[in-house]
């Protein structure tokens, strides 16, 4: 969760009472105004209203490995990286709601085990039953042992 919360943008420029202002993305809200940028992290979810095209990179939620040209009127996602352009874009939707955000919080949800951790629990149990095999040898042997004595071992 920390290597993708390292990947979200913290600021951003906003139209805010008709003038560019940079603002903390915390404050943007639907409807907003934003400025996106060659190297801007996108901070919500967008739809590109003015602009020629953006080049982004957005590998990290659809594991494309090249980077996606959007035009005017396409959706641009949050987190995602501005490789090429300028644009001009309205938020649609932040934080939590945003297409980032709802997959963050699967891989949040999810509870997988991986194949060396389920590797690891499979020979800790194994050894946990041969631990527990020997000690019931072990006492076996020993009453073994002493009922075999018969009265003899102990006056040596």
């Amino acid at each position: 969760m920390e290597a993708l919360r390292k990947q979200l943008a913290l600021r951003a420029w906003a139209l805010r009472d008709g003038s560019w202002q940079e603002i903390d993305v915390k404050l943007l809200v639907p409807g907003d105004v934003i400025r996106i940028r060659l190297g801007d992290v996108i901070p919500a979810d967008v739809t590109l209203i003015e602009g020629d095209y953006l080049s982004v990179d957005q590998s990290a939620l659809t594991g494309e490995s090249l980077p996606v040209t959007k035009r005017t009127g396409d959706e641009a996602y949050s987190a995602t990286v501005v490789k090429q352009g300028e644009v001009v874009a309205e938020v649609g939707t932040t934080g939590g709601q945003t297409k980032f955000g709802k997959t963050a919080s699967l891989v949040a949800q999810a509870k997988t085990v991986s194949h060396f951790q389920k590797a690891v629990l499979t020979i800790g149990d194994y050894l946990i039953y041969v631990s527990l095999a020997l000690v019931v040898v072990l006492v076996l042997f020993q009453l073994h042992r002493s009922t075999a004595c018969w009265g003899w071992c102990s006056s040596r």
